[in-house]
């Protein structure tokens, strides 16, 4: 199977929702993963701050990551709310990849 670059786009994605759900607890580590993403993905992947901020920004539970994402805005002179930047399919897709993977590993630890 060959991989596009939307297909690695999409995992990389998922692989910093996953990071910013999991380390929930730790503002300095979460503001450190949107730094690193940034800096691999940030001309690759077009409006990923936006989508993020606007994803995390639907759930009340999600204050250290706004708070991490409203850092990294302040400290990159981004503004955080650009609706016409967030790309949806990209979103949605990484968060069915992320649902598939947490589903897969939850299958195979019950065998």
């Amino acid at each position: 199977m060959r991989y596009t670059d939307r297909d690695y786009n999409v995992g990389a994605m998922m692989l910093l929702l996953k990071v910013l759900v999991l380390y929930k607890t730790d503002e300095a580590l979460l503001l450190k993963a949107l730094n690193e993403f940034s800096d691999v993905y940030d001309e690759k992947i077009p409006g990923w701050f936006e989508t993020v901020y606007q994803f995390f920004g639907g759930y009340p539970e999600s204050e250290l990551q706004m708070a991490a994402l409203n850092k990294y805005a302040s400290q990159h002179q981004i503004k955080a709310e650009t609706p016409e930047k967030v790309d949806r399919e990209l979103l949605y897709d990484a968060l069915g990849m992320l649902i598939e993977t947490s589903t897969e590993i939850e299958e195979r630890g019950a065998e």
